[in-house]
């Protein structure tokens, strides 16, 4: 179900009825869910595989700074929510986060910049100066940043209108229902419209307690260490992930940082993204992610919109360096 409202959209999927499925037959949505998915972004994952180990380098196409390592949620499918999270407390230096625009602005990066990963953004008391930044020197980037919006105020929602490209609210909640930073935001982007340019504002319905992937196989209601996957991922393909001392992981759903590519203070964003070892677990991931052990015991799967836009991008990319 989608409401609309110029740029900004109220969502949820399924509507009421999804979102009480979710409620009431939580395993059986999951399954149905994540089956679904796979089934129709399987050929498309092969095809953006396949590319990029043609390719000598992997386009990076999307990148997720977490500025800050905390969450203020309680919510019951993530590792890194307030309740169990065991991470201390750690904020983005400024001259790593500017080293890592630096490095995406050299090349005139093009591609998605997250704001967020295992966190709440909003608690960095610097996002909106840091928004501001990489508004100015990553003019032809897309700027996106996922909240549960408890934090925003209209001083903020003053201060990030037309900033970005995307703000999404999670609106987390038990019985369907807007929270208040929703309607702030909601009520806000209606009063100051012009404000906000083409900036895209999208609320969704999400239940707080929701069975959805396993997350690695730590998400805290759904663990997992037996049973294994064999269908494709397409993550460590398209995006790198950055914690908030800098270092690159393999992504957002492996918490316990097993595996990790070096730091982007001593090594260029682009050669981390690209390096032997990352290049060799693409390379078991092409099998499928049971050849992967960071990845085999993980359920993980997107909806698959932005493999569509990533291919595209990717194979322009590809004629580009041909005709060049």
């Amino acid at each position: 179900m989608t409401k609309k409202f110029d740029h900004l959209k109220i969502v949820s999927f399924g509507g009421k009825a999804g979102f009480l499925a979710e409620k009431c037959f939580p395993r059986l949505t999951s399954t149905l869910y994540l089956t679904y998915i796979r089934l129709i972004s399987e050929r498309s994952k092969r095809k953006y595989i396949d590319a990029c180990l043609s390719a000598d380098k992997s386009p990076l196409m999307c990148v997720e700074v977490e500025t800050i390592n905390k969450c203020n949620g309680v919510c019951s499918f993530c590792p890194n929510n307030r309740r169990t999270d065991k991470r201390p407390a750690q904020v983005m230096r400024e001259d790593v986060f500017r080293k890592i625009v630096t490095d995406l602005a050299a090349r005139d990066y093009n591609g998605i910049f997250f704001f967020n990963g295992n966190n709440e953004p909003f608690l960095d008391k610097s996002i909106c100066d840091r928004i501001d930044y990489v508004r100015k020197m990553l003019p032809r980037a897309r700027l996106e940043i996922f909240t549960n919006g408890t934090l925003l105020t209209d001083a903020i929602l003053d201060r990030i209108a037309g900033k970005l490209d995307l703000l999404l609210i999670n609106n987390y909640c038990e019985d369907y229902t807007l929270n208040e930073g929703s309607k702030r935001a909601i009520a806000h982007y209606r009063a100051n419209r012009e404000k906000y340019g083409d900036m895209e504002v999208i609320v969704e319905y999400r239940y707080v307690r929701q069975l959805l992937t396993n997350r690695g196989g730590e998400a805290p209601n759904k663990k997992n260490s037996s049973r294994i996957y064999r269908s494709l991922c397409l993550v460590p393909f398209e995006e790198s992930y950055i914690f908030a001392d800098g270092v690159m992981g393999l992504c957002c759903n492996e918490t316990r940082r097993l595996v990790e590519f070096g730091s982007v203070t001593e090594n260029d964003i682009f050669d981390l993204f690209n390096s032997p070892r990352l290049q060799e677990i693409r390379r078991q991931l092409a099998q499928g992610r049971d050849h992967c052990e960071f990845c085999k015991y993980c359920d993980f799967e997107s909806r698959g919109q932005r493999g569509v836009v990533w291919i595209r991008k990717f194979e322009d990319k590809l004629k580009q360096q041909k005709l060049s």
